[in-house]
């Protein structure tokens, strides 16, 4: 019988595409400490550039680019390949994060944090893309893994690291510090992303679906970001512009998403589970803070640090799901992982409701993460 080489110590892949490994860990990394570390620096950069109605902005700009190049990103990663696109998006993130760093006004931070989320958001799908299509199967669960952990990590180092930045140095260097790490995902992984396959085809970027759906993504967090008067009106919008889109897709030739890749059977309910999944995970992460803060009395910086909880169990999470999935199938994953969460956020609401001990809660909130 003909034995499976077991996995080296890093548990991922063999010597030669431990490259394209470091290296996607690497780029997620940088879109990670980007998107985690900023909002520590707020106070500091308001302080700095004043402006501070626009302070939110400095955040929800980086979220809204990111989800808008996520859609635009993968007519030309099918074109031109994985390995290009990286190498290109590596060197505009480092120009996004000088123009971020050197910002003399909060307008200017503003179109550096937009430049900044335009190529986060790109990098993270080539790197989805580029462990689907170099990664073979049987490893592929350990390398989505790897890369979910550095989110974990990073949930923890993040905060830490710019803490440090802004104690030794100021707000600038948060962004600064992003160029040596981008730097070194660029060398290791400059040959490691594959280039295009055999059915690659010139980049058709639908332009009027990116449009639609960037409408409807900035309308829908408008929507949610605050619940006001104009909350249902945003609403309505965005349903006009979903159906807009809809009925725009039903006669455009290569649309940016199509119906099929939403409804169709075999997507349909991986779509909803995963909606329901992280919104109640995410939703629930959210109140945590804000119930040890105006529930338990605690300081900004005690109730701040709560989110190591779901974080930790994050980590821990994908690393043991990715496991399971080797020896069982990927529905049967979700499907325990689906229960346990459910359990564990009933049980968390119960330990709230009674005003039970803390250290309940958190170890409940570390088993949230990890569903």
């Amino acid at each position: 019988m003909t034995m499976m080489p077991a996995p080296n110590t890093i548990g991922l892949m063999s010597p030669s595409q431990r490259p394209l490994t470091f290296s996607t860990m690497a780029v997620i990394a940088v879109a990670a400490y980007n998107n985690l570390s900023v909002s520590a620096a707020l106070p500091a950069i308001g302080d700095d550039l004043g402006n501070l109605a626009w302070l939110p902005t400095v955040v929800t700009v980086e979220l809204i680019a990111s989800a808008i190049a996520v859609l635009a990103v993968g007519p030309i990663i099918d074109s031109i390949g994985a390995n290009r696109v990286m190498r290109f998006l590596l060197v505009a993130f480092m120009g996004a994060a000088l123009v971020a760093g050197l910002a003399p006004t909060m307008a200017v931070l503003i179109v550096g944090r937009a430049l900044q989320g335009l190529a986060s958001g790109a990098l993270i799908a080539t790197v989805m893309a580029a462990m689907g299509l170099a990664v073979p199967v049987h490893l592929r669960a350990r390398a989505y893994a790897a890369n979910s952990s550095v989110w974990g990590v990073m949930g923890l180092a993040g905060p830490a690291v710019a803490a440090l930045l802004l104690t030794i140095f100021d707000w600038r260097a948060l962004f600064f510090v992003n160029i040596p790490v981008a730097v070194f995902a660029w060398f290791v992984g400059r040959n490691a992303f594959p280039g295009p396959t055999e059915h690659a085809r010139a980049a058709k970027s639908d332009r009027v679906g990116i449009t639609l759906a960037a409408l409807f993504t900035v309308i829908l967090l408008g929507a949610i970001s605050a619940l006001t008067w104009f909350t249902p009106l945003l609403l309505v919008l965005g349903g006009l512009v979903l159906w807009t889109y809809l009925r725009y897709e039903r006669t455009a030739n290569d649309p940016v998403l199509q119906r099929r890749h939403l409804f169709a059977e075999k997507f349909r309910w991986l779509h909803i589970t995963a909606f329901l999944v992280i919104s109640g995970g995410i939703a629930a992460n959210a109140f945590l803070p804000v119930y040890i803060k105006a529930g338990q009395g605690a300081s900004t910086g005690q109730a701040a640090f709560t989110v190591v909880f779901m974080t930790v169990g994050w980590t821990i999470g994908a690393f043991v799901s990715s496991l399971m999935a080797e020896r069982r199938a990927g529905e049967w994953v979700i499907q325990v992982f689906s229960l346990m969460l459910a359990i564990v956020l009933a049980a968390s609401a119960v330990v709230v409701g009674l005003d039970l001990p803390l250290p309940l809660l958190f170890a409940l909130f570390m088993l949230v993460g990890g569903g």
